[in-house]
């Protein structure tokens, strides 16, 4: 197979491997995790009889009420779109537009399912329409169906891009100075560019771990050339972020007027006040934060800014074209952290006459966790998170969970592994019942003594922490060690109250304890 031409190669790969050239260069990019990012390109521009137009295919599809054209020199007009009629120059990209583009010269046209050289069709190009190609030869005229060629090679240079006039979409900035180079900030949001956060914690003693933070960019929206990009950590509220900029699009106006005052004005804000309530519901605190160690130290760090109440994380200098997906570390710092073993014991109920006296027979699950502090001035934004133990150089996966939002200063809990070699059993016995204690709402109740034992047995090789939590309905009695006491509001009834409970123990390496406790309960 013949060749191509190195010239014409370059002008092939050409486009594919540059980035098409916005007017005005990117020079900030604030990416949220919603799936929006506020763009700000900056640059010079020549204009042409006081104006000058950027073409469609730069028109970002822009979110309404967001558009800002500004000139440091405060000499800008009026800004409009509009269609217009422009000339491209674009290449032949199949054989009947070459063909097409080049007629009146000479050209063989070697036919699909040819094997020799010589099975071509050779002559002068006449004319070319509706993919037939008309060509006289020596032995005559042919017209060639476009779909039977399989290559042509011209006895000449052919064109190899022609001039199409098309209807384009257009912005027009106009100036009130007739200065020949103009500086234009141009400023939007849009959606197409995310940012997934992702950490990396390397546990390197019993207390201490190395916590690597990285942001994922993914960008599906425009070409990012040498920019600053600012992660975005907070609850953003752009209210008409569903909504194109009428500047940008050329439909009717009627959904703006609809939308203009919308029924779930606050629909964003309260979707991420949700997702960030379950962030927190799995975490029960007994603590208080004003114990949490500050100032660790930082190995690397990415210059971070709070404005209200959102942070940003900058990078400087990056470039990514759209479609492109890129990874950044974004800070990397020791932290301190504390293990401890977790068990949730099942809630009691009142929905029966009696309770089983008996003991579980199978042992309740033990989670290990990881407390981790953030003592930085930054937060620590909701993401996936991968454990790994690192001694030696060497470094082995533990586990994968998720880090919640962590405000500076804060703590955050993950769960590592289910615990087999921590053991929690635990049983419960009526030990006295008063008959027709109470009347309410003309049913009787009983009022039951509740005895409860709680066996944990620690079978590792070293000492550990480990917290027993239990939400008990009812009224507490006594307890052998202490416990931590959470109230709740029971909505449901009057007689009995709600507490969540938990004891914090410490246990050394093989060592069994009992827990010894006591409630009272009403039941029907």
């Amino acid at each position: 197979m013949q060749k191509l031409p190195s010239l014409l190669l370059a002008l092939l790969m050409g486009p594919i491997l540059a980035f098409a050239q916005h007017p005005l260069p990117t020079k900030s990019v604030s990416v949220f995790k919603n799936g929006t990012a506020f763009v700000i390109r900056s640059g010079q521009v020549t204009p042409q009889d006081g104006s000058y137009r950027i073409k469609s295919e730069y028109l970002p599809p822009a979110l309404f009420g967001t558009v800002w054209l500004t000139s440091p020199d405060k000499n800008l007009g009026a800004v409009s779109t509009f269609v217009d009629t422009t000339e491209k120059e674009i290449m032949a990209s199949d054989y009947f537009t070459s063909a097409k583009e080049n007629i009146g010269k000479k050209a063989s046209f070697l036919l699909k399912g040819s094997k020799e050289q010589d099975e071509s069709v050779s002559g002068t190009i006449r004319d070319a329409r509706d993919q037939m190609i008309a060509i006289e030869s020596a032995e005559g005229w042919i017209l060639l169906p476009a779909s039977d060629i399989k290559r042509i090679q011209y006895q000449e240079k052919p064109d190899l891009t022609f001039t199409r006039k098309d209807a384009e979409r257009l912005m027009q900035i106009d100036f009130t100075s007739a200065k020949p180079k103009q500086t234009v900030d141009f400023m939007y949001l849009r959606q197409g560019l995310s940012w997934y956060p992702q950490y990396r914690i390397d546990l390197t003693g019993d207390d201490k771990a190395t916590l690597t933070f990285r942001a994922e960019l993914a960008n599906d929206a425009e070409d990012i050339d040498n920019s600053e990009v600012n992660f975005v950590v907070g609850i953003p509220n752009f209210l008409f972020s569903n909504m194109q900029d009428p500047l940008f699009n050329f439909g009717s106006m009627r959904p703006y007027m609809d939308d203009f005052a919308p029924r779930n004005a606050n629909q964003n804000f309260l979707q991420y006040r949700a997702d960030m309530a379950q962030s927190f519901s799995n975490v029960i605190s007994y603590e208080s934060a004003a114990g949490d160690p500050a100032g660790l130290p930082a190995p690397v760090e990415v210059e971070g800014e709070s404005q209200e109440d959102l942070f940003y994380y900058s990078i400087n200098g990056v470039t990514l074209p759209k479609g492109g997906r890129a990874m950044y570390t974004v800070f990397s710092r020791e932290v301190e952290v504390e293990h401890i073993y977790e068990s949730q014991l099942p809630a009691n109920t009142m929905n029966s006459n009696s309770y089983l006296t008996e003991a579980r027979t199978l042992p309740e699950p033990v989670l290990h966790r990881l407390k981790i502090m953030n003592g930085s001035t930054q937060p620590f934004t909701t993401g996936a998170a991968m454990v790994f133990r690192t001694e030696n150089g060497r470094a082995r996966p533990i586990s994968q969970d998720k880090i919640n939002y962590t405000p500076a200063g804060g703590k955050t809990f993950l769960t590592m592994t289910n615990a087999s070699d921590v053991e929690v059993r635990h049983k419960e016995n009526e030990t006295a019942r008063v008959a027709n204690a109470k009347r309410e709402n003309k049913v009787q109740y009983d009022l039951v003594t509740v005895s409860g034992e709680v066996t944990v047995k620690n079978h590792k090789a070293s000492d550990i922490r480990l917290d027993v939590r239990r939400t008990l309905t009812g009224e507490l009695k006594k307890t052998n060690p202490e416990w931590l006491l959470s109230k709740r509001v029971n909505f449901n009834s009057s007689l009995n109250s709600i507490t969540d409970v938990c004891w914090e123990l410490k246990l050394k390496a093989g060592e069994e304890l009992t827990i010894k406790y006591e409630y009272e309960i009403y039941v029907r």
